[in-house]
């Protein structure tokens, strides 16, 4: 696939990028969902297929195996659950149900065992995402415009982490020091790419195309950020949603310009929220087939070897990559 350089706004527009990253190469004792070092485990992910224990086709979470065999149903309500996000070890998901009314974070064993609700008030959270440690979910919540917080997975130290623009999209960092995320600064429906520290401090812009970039996803070796976008390139001339990777120099504590978009898929329909295997190697994420239905596919880092990895006329989507230790 093609790389594109990107363009550069005038020197005085440009703000400096401090990555504070750290040692993101050394060994690290969590790994965490699927942008994180480790063996590849099952692929979680929601969808409203209909199955023995779904009779109403709400959404439920699922697991498959990376190849899209053996699939498992791990909630089973009469309302929908979504987006999984899963552990440092792999044994505990976070995820979204509107069992209570509105969408509440929840916690549960990958089994589908000891479901826990974390959140309790009347506004949507949506986006989770585990720390590498497991210790904290950082979300959306729709607060004048959408915003980040976090939240220990007991329910409790609730802080709101961002509080200008219109923020979406959060993902941990490997070592958990930083969280890359999606933001509309200008309110202008169009977002670019960025890391901060958790607590919401040293913010650093990454993308500057006018282009609507979000859901973006760290490589288990800190180097990459995929991500989707609808940039207009010679790939994809009509702008529809694609995946794309951004290349991270490591450098801690010194002032870089992120370079490079490589385009990894370049299909007539939009594909979304990607999301790298443990191992580094591929990248799954869902493309739309059409009204209320999309699949899963998964592609090399490379932008080679597209798969699809399931096929039927459900919505699935909202993948996670499993990691084992």
């Amino acid at each position: 696939m093609r790389t594109i350089r990107q363009r550069r706004l005038p020197t005085m527009l440009v703000p400096t990028l401090v990555l504070r990253l750290g040692a993101l190469m050394g060994t690290l004792t969590n790994q965490a969902e699927a942008s994180f070092p480790g063996r590849n485990g099952r692929i979680f992910f929601h969808s409203n297929r209909v199955t023995k224990t779904n009779h109403t086709g709400d959404y439920e979470i699922f697991t498959m195996r990376a190849d899209g065999s053996r699939l498992r149903q791990l909630t089973d309500n009469r309302v929908n659950d979504f987006d999984p996000s899963l552990s440092a070890d792999g044994q505990t998901v976070a995820f979204l149900s509107q069992r209570n009314g509105n969408l509440e974070l929840f916690v549960m064993n990958a089994d589908g065992s000891g479901q826990t609700r974390i959140t309790r008030n009347s506004v949507d959270e949506t986006n989770p995402a585990l720390s590498p440690n497991g210790t904290q979910i950082a979300f959306e919540r729709n607060v004048n415009h959408v915003q980040l917080f976090t939240i220990d997975v007991n329910g409790s130290g609730e802080t709101q982490i961002t509080h200008e623009g219109d923020n979406r999209g959060p993902a941990w960092s490997p070592d958990g020091t930083r969280i890359a995320f999606a933001r509309d600064i200008g309110l202008s429906s169009h977002h670019d790419i960025y890391t901060m520290n958790p607590d919401g401090s040293d913010t650093a812009r990454l993308t500057f195309e006018k282009s609507v970039d979000l859901r973006p996803n760290w490589s288990p070796d800190g180097q990459r950020i995929a991500f989707q976008s609808n940039l207009q390139t010679e790939d994809n001339p009509e702008g529809d949603s694609e995946i794309f990777v951004l290349q991270i120099p490591i450098i801690s504590a010194v002032s870089i310009q992120a370079e490079g978009w490589t385009q990894l898929t370049a299909d007539a329909r939009d594909d979304y929220e990607p999301v790298w295997s443990p191992n580094g190697a591929r990248i799954v994420f869902y493309r739309d087939q059409g009204p209320g239905n999309s699949n899963l596919a998964a592609v090399r880092a490379d932008g080679s070897g597209e798969r699809r990895l399931t096929n039927n006329s459900a919505d699935d989507a909202g993948p996670d990559w499993q990691s084992r230790p």
